[in-house]
């Protein structure tokens, strides 16, 4: 069962200003967490150099339980996320319709069509949706490939790649059955998403268009500096925002450059 009072406790404590934080307590709630008698025992004997990363650890805890979760439930999360990735890297990243791999005594069966000979006659939504499986299907391999790397991390550690790996694969099988499924447009009939412009119309399973990913950038460089000399609740709402776009690049494929990468975390990013 979750500890919600344990929850809120955390959520005051990060709330707290740094300053007038209680580092023997926080050190404490997060023992209670992660049973990491070492880490505590470091973060008590110099609490001003632990402070970021007591801070760091509990803002991941937080992260898991605001979603719902308790550790164990993410090691159940995980033993169905990654064989779902490895599935659709095996069987659903081709072009050419692959196949799965039968069951004894079982025909093959396509997982996807592959391009079909009427892809022209159809939507411009729906033919964004193929463009964008290869953006997509690249993002499942990165993620896939970092959570292999971290195959021994705790699940703590794990559970931003996790939670990301989920919705980048769910909307990729998605795409698929809705290119797979979709009905081409009849001689002379208007297509109602050529009024974006020919872009796809505004929808959860629709990868970002490319001016999206720009604007997101861009607001994300141009906030960097803004954020750092904010505090309270204009700080969180910036972060939000910030957090939404760079998760907005991370779902078109998009990646940031190392050094990029370690400005957002150090203002509180997941990445």
């Amino acid at each position: 069962m979750m500890d919600d009072k344990l929850t809120n406790r955390i959520q005051d404590w990060l709330d707290t200003p740094a300053s007038e934080r209680d580092v023997p307590a926080g050190a404490a709630m997060l023992l209670s967490l992660n049973r990491n008698r070492v880490l505590f025992q470091n973060i008590m004997r110099r609490p001003d150099k632990m402070a970021a990363k007591l801070e760091y650890e509990l803002k991941k805890h937080l992260r898991i339980r605001l979603d719902g979760l308790t550790l164990k439930e993410v090691v159940r999360m995980d033993a169905v996320v990654m064989p779902a990735a490895k599935e659709s890297l095996e069987y659903f990243g081709g072009m050419d319709a692959p196949e799965v791999l039968p069951e004894e005594g079982e025909a093959p069966q396509a997982v996807h069509v592959g391009r079909r000979a009427d892809h022209e006659a159809l939507p411009a939504r729906i033919r964004a949706l193929y463009d964008g499986q290869t953006g997509l299907y690249h993002r499942i391999k990165e993620l896939y490939n970092t959570l292999v790397h971290l195959k021994d991390a705790p699940a703590c550690d794990r559970y931003e790649h996790l939670k990301i790996l989920k919705e980048v694969d769910d909307t990729f099988r998605k795409n698929w059955q809705a290119y797979d499924a979709a009905e081409p447009l009849k001689e002379g009939e208007e297509d109602a998403s050529e009024e974006n412009g020919g872009e796809p119309e505004p929808d959860g399973d629709v990868p970002p268009t490319a001016k999206d990913v720009a604007a997101a950038r861009k607001y994300i460089s141009s906030n960097l500096k803004v954020i750092e000399s904010l505090e309270g609740e204009k700080r969180t709402n910036l972060l939000a925002a910030i957090q939404e776009r760079v998760e907005l690049v991370i779902r078109s494929g998009g990646s940031f450059k190392p050094d990029f990468r370690d400005k957002l975390i150090s203002i509180g990013v997941i990445l």
